[in-house]
């Protein structure tokens, strides 16, 4: 298990990139972002930063003790986020108008926390809050459950024209619509389901359309969603937990800190509420605002979304690429992290049997295939490759290489890997 970390570490040498300031210096010559750090990009086709794949990367890097490479990649999310109002998609022009989904505060809160550094903290406090407005003022809306309104959270990339990207993909897609309404509508369902991240998903399709649910019937920006609420309710707690555990610093109160022969009003502590100007009922009234909109959004999810009748959020299996039978990091993750923290012995258990599984298939694959990490996996068959999409499965991968390096780091020796296939059953019969 050591050595197969070792080596996933040093693959970050190969994902590794640093934009050109040439590209600063003449931007109208180039599609890429310059952005003034370091970064690591996903690998493969994917030769630029995306924003919601480096949350993983970001835990990884931390782990490897590269600190400095994470300041660097949040420090470029700070740039995009005061450039256009929110962080986009990707690094390249072309993914500018529409953004994915909200790890950046996640991935602040897990940089403070692994160094302690509180003067970055209280730098982008404000770049964190923005990052908050933009989902709470162009990315929700409200609707009435039963009598009762509630705030909700949707991904809406109300964009004329094709994805440049995929610009004759989308064209050609398109021509089944008689006018141009019903074309600029599908653009901006698709460019929609980018902004999910899971691009794509037959949880995005109309399935009681008239086309049954083919790809030209999308229902992204009606479909409100439970995962985006939970990731921006997610948001909100990471921004409450760090406000409580290292301080807020107002608009302000930055001039206290800029006069070192001063000494602070509080030396900010963990569980302490920490301010320069020592207005702790500000801090409180602040952690409690966001603590009271994350609560808000629980019971949202749980009135809105969850089937009570069933036990279940539904999808329907059309095999396209985010649905069965791939799985995803990043899903794997989320899904093991829950049942890890939940306090409850059965769910730990199971985390940990879920991390196994997916240690070793990703192990697997990687001795099979000249030690290669791909971005998705097949849950029928442990060490092979997902399939499907709009291209050929990609490797690199940072997000496959940062979960598996977590999972190494939560539970450690009890990982095994090199056990004979049938003491390690598919994903797919858990």
């Amino acid at each position: 298990m050591r050595e197969f970390a070792a080596e996933l570490h040093n693959l970050w040498k190969q994902l590794g990139r640093k934009v050109k300031d040439t590209v600063r210096d003449n931007a109208d010559r180039y599609s890429i972002l310059y952005v003034p750090h370091g970064t690591m990009v996903p690998g493969g086709r994917f030769r630029e930063f995306y924003y919601w794949d480096t949350y993983w990367v970001v835990k990884a890097l931390l782990i490897s003790g590269m600190s400095e490479t994470v300041k660097g990649m949040l420090i470029n999310f700070v740039e995009m986020q005061r450039k256009f109002g929110y962080i986009p998609n990707g690094g390249r022009k072309y993914f500018a108008r529409r953004s994915q989904p909200p790890y950046f505060i996640p991935m602040v809160n897990e940089y403070v926390s692994a160094t302690g550094d509180l003067e970055f903290l209280r730098e982008n406090m404000d770049a964190m809050e923005e990052e908050y407005a933009f989902w709470h003022n162009q990315r929700s809306t409200t609707i009435v459950v039963n009598g009762k309104e509630h705030l909700v959270t949707l991904y809406n990339v109300s964009v004329a024209g094709p994805r440049p990207e995929s610009y004759t993909e989308d064209k050609v897609m398109a021509n089944v619509f008689k006018s141009e309404a019903q074309k600029q509508d599908f653009y901006a369902e698709i460019k929609s389901a980018c902004e999910s991240g899971w691009d794509f998903s037959s949880r995005w399709f109309d399935h009681f359309g008239q086309d049954g649910g083919s790809d030209t019937y999308w229902v992204v920006k009606a479909l409100l969603i439970s995962g985006m609420s939970e990731t921006v309710k997610g948001m909100l707690i990471n921004f409450v937990e760090m406000q409580r555990k290292f301080g807020y610093i107002p608009n302000g109160g930055r001039k206290y800190f800029a006069r070192r022969s001063q000494p602070p009003y509080f030396i900010p502590m963990v569980n302490e509420y920490v301010s320069a100007t020592g207005d702790l009922e500000f801090l409180r009234d602040k952690a409690e605002t966001y603590s009271k909109i994350a609560r808000t959004r629980n019971d949202t999810m749980q009135e809105v979304f969850w089937d009570d009748a069933d036990g279940i959020w539904y999808d329907f299996d059309v095999q396209k690429m985010w649905d069965f039978s791939n799985a995803w990091s990043p899903v794997q993750h989320t899904l093991v992290e829950g049942l890890r923290l939940a306090p409850n012995q059965e769910a730990n258990n199971l985390a940990h049997k879920l991390a196994q599984k997916w240690v070793y298939s990703n192990w697997k694959s990687y001795k099979a295939s000249n030690h290669s990490m791909f971005e998705k996996y097949d849950t029928m068959s442990p060490g092979h490759a997902g399939h499907g999409g709009e291209y050929e499965v990609q490797i690199g991968f940072g997000w496959s290489n940062g979960v598996v390096l977590d999972f190494i780091h939560q539970f450690g020796d009890s990982l095994i890997i090199g056990k004979p296939e049938e003491e390690v059953p598919s994903l797919s019969s858990m």
